[in-house]
């Protein structure tokens, strides 16, 4: 199998992108919170979660964890990040009580959010 020359992604990220992405990433954290307050759950829960979660993926991204060894498949990114967090919505979805919780969702729809 050929090796492809990733040294260009060493490379720093410039401080625009970077502000941008803590911008995207608090905003969806904020927007998710007023679903949740709007739906009845508790938020406090999720603020935990949440801080643990990105404070774990802000760790291993500074240890350099995602860095090593590009080529291996599948890459660390899926493995740590997108398949953990898959595997924890379809269990809450697939739950009882997350098809039992289905209801409260309903009036949390696109037009009602900004009641």
């Amino acid at each position: 199998m050929p090796t492809a020359n990733l040294q260009y992604l060493h490379a720093p990220a410039p401080l625009w992108l970077s502000a941008l992405f803590i911008i995207c990433t608090a905003a969806t954290a904020v927007l998710l919170v007023r679903v949740l307050h709007r739906a009845g759950l508790p938020t406090g829960r999720y603020w935990l979660l949440m801080g643990g979660w990105l404070a774990l993926q802000g760790g291993l991204a500074l240890a350099g964890f995602y860095q090593q060894n590009l080529e291996i498949l599948p890459p660390r990114l899926v493995v740590a990040g997108i398949l953990p967090t898959v595997l924890v919505l379809a269990a809450v979805l697939l739950s009882g009580a997350g098809r039992r919780d289905g209801g409260r969702w309903r009036g949390c729809r696109w037009p009602n959010w900004r009641n």
